[in-house]
């Protein structure tokens, strides 16, 4: 493959995959369905037969990518006892210990959290099961945003 050809379509892919990042922001997309998203562009650049030295070089920017969104738009949250979601992160509005709760109120090992997006109650990457969520009963929509984020670009 030429190297002009090569190299626009690094920047073409890279170009999608910082869409793709860019809409589970806006969208506050599950891992899940941002997972979905890269799949369907690695199988596109399998398709188009790209030199491998692109995919090594889309592997670095996602880490790069995947690292600035936990820094900035997630936070590990978990539950206090009456089912509030609260933060472990100090400068949270929902910090648990703002809140009233003391750290043996939050870290009980029977109610599992996770990241969710800050500033709201949508999980990015966070335990799932019901019996162990006191009082959450969050029907996840990711299949609807995926559909619309594809509507969209």
């Amino acid at each position: 493959m030429d190297l002009n050809l090569s190299l626009k379509r690094r920047d073409q892919a890279l170009a999608s995959l910082e869409d793709i990042y860019s809409r589970a922001k806006h969208y506050k997309m599950s891992h899940a369905a941002l997972m979905e998203l890269r799949l369907e562009l690695s199988e596109s650049l399998t398709k188009a037969k790209v030199p491998h030295w692109i995919i090594t070089y889309l592997d670095g920017a996602e880490r790069v990518l995947s690292n600035n969104l936990y820094k900035y738009d997630l936070e590990y949250c978990s539950f206090a006892p009456d089912g509030t979601i609260v933060s472990h992160y100090r400068k949270s509005p929902r910090y648990y210990e703002t809140l009233g709760y003391s750290p043996e109120s939050v870290c009980n090992k029977n109610i599992k959290g996770g990241h969710y997006w800050k500033d709201t109650d949508k999980p990015f990457f966070a335990y799932q099961d019901k019996l162990n969520h006191p009082t959450l009963d969050y029907q996840d929509p990711q299949i609807n945003i995926v559909e619309a984020a594809k509507e969209h670009s």
